[in-house]
């Protein structure tokens, strides 16, 4: 019997086949028998999508309800070329997933890795080069905290976030589950993506993403001098090469202190305009 998770990637892989189906109807110059072939087939996938939409639908209502179904609905992602994304996951049962620094570097050596030019990893043994998200993947913000993470992802390729969290998880995974001499999953599940809508969101949430070593906010010194997120790149304190920080920073004043994304850091947050992008990590 089809999981949640069997059923999401089937649901994946027929949005691949449609969207690659619907590009080439639009970029070849097609008989009028061939355009009526492949309209056949974009019906039948339409209707194979359709299908798998319901099983789904019908799995999730028996499985869960109310809070809880919204958030395997959080799961469901929705794929856009270009698109701006809340990406995040924790550990298994809430465990933590970052005992020590050692733990942290690692894992930002390997988003350093997958998003770099594959020029600037020469000096990398190939036996441990990964795999390369250069150009398909855009990280504008991160924070990782003991037990769970947070990403501001822009992606420029269909689904490249996918095969992006994919490597990371199972190689954070597989360097943790050694070093601590364990085994089975260190994730819960499958990581969780939103599809940011407006430039409001964008900007809010990479607050709400940097403040959330202190989410209260009564505590700046809690995040602003949090060593494990990208909000040091903003503050013009340290500069990470992988980090795509221009985009939001530009919107704010280098010389006009009030005007500054650190000022803007400082300013009470209200979350009602990205609620839902943010998942509870008490449910």
């Amino acid at each position: 019997m089809n999981s949640i998770g069997d059923l999401i990637d089937k649901l994946i892989i027929e949005n691949i086949k449609i969207f690659n189906l619907r590009e080439n109807m639009h970029s070849k110059k097609l008989s009028d028998e061939h355009y009526v072939t492949m309209s056949n087939q974009m019906n039948l996938l339409n209707k194979n999508r359709s299908t798998i939409s319901n099983f789904l639908d019908d799995k999730i209502d028996r499985v869960v309800d109310g809070k809880e179904k919204n958030t395997f609905l959080n799961i469901i992602k929705t794929y856009d070329e270009n698109g701006y994304y809340h990406v995040y996951n924790r550990g298994v049962e809430r465990r933590n997933i970052f005992l020590d620094d050692q733990d942290y570097r690692v894992f930002l050596s390997y988003l350093r890795s997958y998003l770099s030019p594959i020029d600037d990893l020469e000096k990398i043994a190939p036996s441990r080069k990964l795999k390369n998200y250069f150009g398909t993947v855009d990280l504008l913000c991160y924070c990782l905290m003991p037990n769970h993470y947070h990403m501001l992802i822009r992606q420029h390729v269909l689904t490249a976030i996918t095969g992006f969290i994919r490597s990371i998880s199972t190689r954070y995974a597989m360097y943790f589950n050694k070093k601590y001499r364990r085994s089975g999953h260190l994730f819960q599940g499958i990581y969780r993506a939103v599809l940011i809508e407006s430039e409001a969101q964008l900007l809010h949430l990479s607050r709400y993403i940097h403040r959330n070593p202190d989410p209260t906010g009564f505590n700046p010194v809690g995040f602003m001098q949090y060593l494990y997120s990208s909000l040091p790149n903003y503050l013009g304190k340290m500069q990470q090469p992988w980090i795509e920080s221009q985009e939001i920073s530009s919107l704010f004043s280098k010389s006009n202190v009030r005007n500054s994304y650190g000022s803007f850091m400082l300013e009470s947050a209200d979350l009602s305009d990205i609620s839902s992008s943010l998942i509870d990590f008490n449910e």
